[in-house]
């Protein structure tokens, strides 16, 4: 029996094995809430069969807290690594189209059965040779860091994962400023371009959400959006959140608060997968 063949006996039996308890849960009456429904019976369940790789699509998917299972509900079975490999789970990522198409190995890496990182995995680094006797040796702890002028504040570095662009962090805040200035001028379309075709808007169709930012956006005659304290943290080539303070104000409404963009990479571009907001 081949591995696939026994990966699909090992799946059919653990779904009927589920939706025997489902039906036993079911019929004894401990389903009274969502609270109840086992983490396997979210709504995002997929039961993703065998396959040979994943794309930057798939990976945006996966967010950092998330549950081992959650992670194969979206990816499927690791690819290179063994399932009881507890904390790491590696993919083969395909990247690029035609000529400039390639795989490369992934890691998803879990902490207390929670993911922690996503990054790709980098081979050792080869031997360097050692410095000729008379080449000058300079103490690293002995260089001064670059110290801040009066007045001036100097903003910490974004987190980067390993295999992230540092020219990402910089793309990632023009972004911002650009999907901020859309807001205000009203610019429906350029607004809603900077949102993933995958963003996640709740129990709405993509058009019903969309009609109702239009309408949000139409009805104002001022909009003035800024943004501030930006922390940027990109964890993977496709993954990054940002968080800042972000000051509203309109000729009906003002309100400030904390927002939390998470953003996924497609085609060299980044997009608002997901948004939260808290006074």
């Amino acid at each position: 029996m081949s591995t696939f063949d026994r990966i699909g006996t090992s799946r059919f039996i653990k779904t009927a094995a589920l939706a025997l308890s489902v039906t036993v849960l079911a019929a004894c009456g401990s389903i009274t809430g969502i609270k109840d429904i086992p983490e396997y019976l979210d709504s995002d369940f997929e039961h993703v069969g065998p396959r040979d790789f994943i794309t930057n699509i798939d990976l945006a998917r996966i967010k950092l807290g998330m549950s081992p299972l959650q992670v194969q509900n979206r990816l499927g079975m690791p690819m290179l690594s063994a399932k009881d490999q507890d904390d790491r789970w590696d993919y083969v990522l395909k990247k690029g189209q035609g000529a400039s198409e390639e795989f490369v190995p992934y890691a998803v890496y879990f902490k207390d059965q929670k993911v922690v990182r996503l990054a790709p995995l980098t081979p050792p680094p080869a031997p360097v040779a050692e410095a000729p006797a008379e080449a000058p040796v300079v103490d690293a702890s002995a260089v001064a860091a670059p110290e801040a002028s009066a007045g001036e504040v100097m903003a910490p570095e974004p987190s980067l994962a390993v295999g992230a662009d540092v020219g990402d962090a910089a793309a990632i805040n023009d972004m911002l400023s650009n999907w901020a200035a859309a807001w205000s001028s009203k610019d429906a379309n350029g607004y809603l371009g900077f949102y993933a075709s995958t963003f996640e808007h709740g129990k709405k169709s993509r058009a019903a959400w969309e009609g109702q930012r239009r309408a949000r956006l139409s009805d104002k005659e001022t909009i003035s959006v800024s943004v501030s304290d930006v922390q940027i943290d990109v964890q993977s080539e496709a993954l990054a959140t940002v968080k800042f303070k972000q000051d509203y104000s309109s000729n009906r409404y003002n309100d400030s608060g904390i927002k939390v963009l998470t953003l996924s990479k497609a085609s060299g571009t980044w997009k608002i997968q997901r948004e939260e907001f808290q006074k």
